[in-house]
């Protein structure tokens, strides 16, 4: 059993740091099509800078997660519980700000206010629903093990 659980939290430090490279990587995706954004006026380039902050956040939590889950070697945890709602937020509104930042911008610059269905990405937020679902399982989850730790 020792040896399965210091397995276990080698695994979950290596997924800890492959989490942080890949914060980094979406930060400075979304820095690059920031300065895109500034330098080119390019209006995809708004979308995909908030496509990539908002994932190297969601990602930051999952870090947060398995970091929690490293140190108290339970994933049903009301801290887990928290970080997983939070990722889910983050991924929510990360599908949907873009379309009304550029809503804003269009009322802005004077060219007027126009509502294109064909901009709306409905896949992150659909994901971030999924998230927030398996945070839900996650809550009866820890009902469960507060039970069981209870009897045993």
């Amino acid at each position: 059993m020792e040896n399965r659980s210091a397995s276990l939290k080698k695994r979950i430090c290596a997924d800890m740091y492959i989490s942080l490279v890949f914060v980094a990587i979406e930060f400075a995706i979304g820095m690059w099509q920031a300065v895109r954004l500034i330098s080119e006026n390019d209006e995809f380039a708004l979308k995909r800078s908030i496509h990539a902050f908002t994932g190297a956040l969601a990602i930051f939590f999952i870090f947060l997660i398995l970091s929690r889950v490293r140190k108290t070697g339970k994933p049903f945890d009301s801290t887990v519980i928290t970080y997983m709602r939070a990722a889910s937020l983050t991924v929510i509104v990360g599908g949907v700000l873009p379309f009304f930042l550029t809503m804003i911008l269009g009322v802005i610059k004077e060219s007027g206010f126009s509502i294109e269905i064909a901009n709306i990405d409905l896949l992150m937020p659909l994901v971030g629903v999924a998230l927030g679902i398996v945070s839900e399982i996650f809550v009866y989850g820890k009902d469960l093990q507060e039970d069981n730790d209870l009897i045993a």
